[in-house]
């Protein structure tokens, strides 16, 4: 494989990867960089973290595995009751 075919592959991971990122409201310049380097590894680490908001004040429910804002008594997903 020529060189030239190593770059122009690197560069089409890199965009993709860089276009799930955004959409999953991530830096895209880190996302083109993390596929760029790391082809479909960069992809698989852009699906697996969480998009931009559902950490920090939003919880996960232990039963669906689905994030909720606020205090419920229970989950909005699948209504099970929640502790506390």
């Amino acid at each position: 494989m020529s060189w030239e075919m190593i770059l122009i592959n690197a560069i089409f991971w890199g965009i993709a990867t860089d276009i799930i990122a955004t959409y999953r409201g991530a830096n895209p310049n880190l996302g083109f960089l993390a596929g760029f380097l790391l082809g479909p590894i960069g992809i698989f680490i852009a699906f697996v973290l969480p998009k931009k908001g559902e950490k920090g004040k939003n919880k996960l429910c232990p039963y669906c595995g689905k994030y909720y804002q606020g205090n419920p008594n229970y989950c909005p997903n699948c209504g099970n009751k929640l502790k506390g």
